[in-house]
């Protein structure tokens, strides 16, 4: 922490921006509020959605589920355990 403000926004502004490039590098480029299609997906996801669905309405159900749990829960990339 430091005592002048200034320097802490900076400090503050260039942590951000570290943490930023990391997670780009780690999770590749979309996630959260950015998915908005199929393409989108992680890789593991799509092949998930693929090799489950049965025919193009249920991949298109699977899609849409799966998209909306990204935007529900932008930092979660691993299964959680349940299900």
């Amino acid at each position: 922490m430091y005592k002048n403000e200034e320097k802490q926004r900076e400090a503050n502004a260039e942590r951000q921006r570290r943490y930023r490039e990391k997670d780009k590098a780690l999770h590749g480029k979309r996630r959260g509020k950015d998915i908005k299609c199929f393409a989108d997906l992680p890789y593991d996801v799509r092949a998930t959605i693929d090799r489950l669905s049965a025919d193009e309405q249920e991949h298109n159900r699977r899609t849409g589920i799966a998209i909306s749990y990204q935007h529900t829960f932008p930092d979660r990339y691993y299964s959680t355990g349940c299900c």
